[in-house]
């Protein structure tokens, strides 16, 4: 348990800088330059209104005047909130960074959020432009302000990636520590159980060993008798006397010849 807390700890370490690795910028729309027929557009606090009749509004600026330079993986985003009339045939919005359009999409009535990351590296020269037009009726919209997010590289974000790889590592020791430690007292438990079964296993083998047949000391005495008689009454010793298959042969015959 006291490695996993510490594991915990490091990992928390770890990635509390994480957050540092990327900076948020907010961008008001009082740095972008307007330019549009039969539009109106005022600002209200961070929020910039717009009404457009009939026709088309850009919001242009640099890039350099927004946000200093636009790096290669730089996340921008910003909310509106349409309002369209019936009599509006199309409308939509267009985003285009430098020479590139990295949005292009048609725009309905409610809130919607235009995001989009930097594909390259943009100069502070470079232009950011906003197109909203409208045809046949009339548009409303809101705009917050611009938020952008810029995610720092090289050596900071290697060493995240090295700390993050090293604590899962440690995460996962620590977790497979905990549960081996778990386990150990099962475990035991199952080789005593195993060891006591085959003890008692052992035990009824021995118990069910037959015994040694034993000679009846009457058939000693008539065998002794017999090979003191075969043998004239030469000295002989008896080793041993086992029984032999042939009483068993002997007495099969005679039952036979009975019958």
């Amino acid at each position: 348990m006291k490695k996993g807390i510490m594991v915990l700890i490091f990992l928390s370490l770890i990635l509390s800088p994480a957050s540092s690795l990327a900076s948020s910028t907010e961008i008001p729309w009082d740095r972008v330059s307007y330019q549009a027929d039969n539009a109106t557009y005022w600002m209200q606090g961070e929020v910039m209104n717009i009404e457009l009749e009939n026709g088309v509004i850009y919001l242009a600026s640099t890039i350099g005047n927004l946000t200093g330079s636009l790096e290669k993986g730089t996340k921008v985003v910003f909310n509106l909130t349409v309002e369209i009339s019936p009599q509006t045939v199309l409308s939509g919005i267009k985003v285009v960074v430098g020479n590139d359009t990295v949005i292009h999409r048609s725009l309905g009535n409610g809130d919607h959020t235009i995001e989009f990351f930097s594909m390259r590296n943009y100069n502070a020269t470079d232009e950011f432009l906003i197109v909203l037009y409208d045809y046949g009726g009339v548009m409303r919209v809101s705009l917050g302000s611009v938020h952008v997010e810029k995610a720092k590289g090289g050596l900071g974000e290697g060493a995240l990636l090295t700390g993050v790889g090293i604590s899962v590592v440690f995460l996962v020791l620590g977790i497979l520590a905990v549960v081996m430690c778990l386990l150990k007292p099962s475990v035991k438990k199952e080789r005593k159980r195993e060891v006591a079964e085959k003890i008692k296993a052992g035990e009824k083998k021995i118990e069910r060993r037959p015994e040694k047949r034993k000679v009846d000391s009457e058939v000693v005495a008539a065998i002794t008798a017999a090979l003191n008689y075969y043998l004239g009454g030469r000295k002989f010793r008896i080793v041993s006397v086992k029984p032999s298959p042939w009483k068993y042969y002997g007495r099969l015959k005679s039952m036979r010849r009975w019958k």
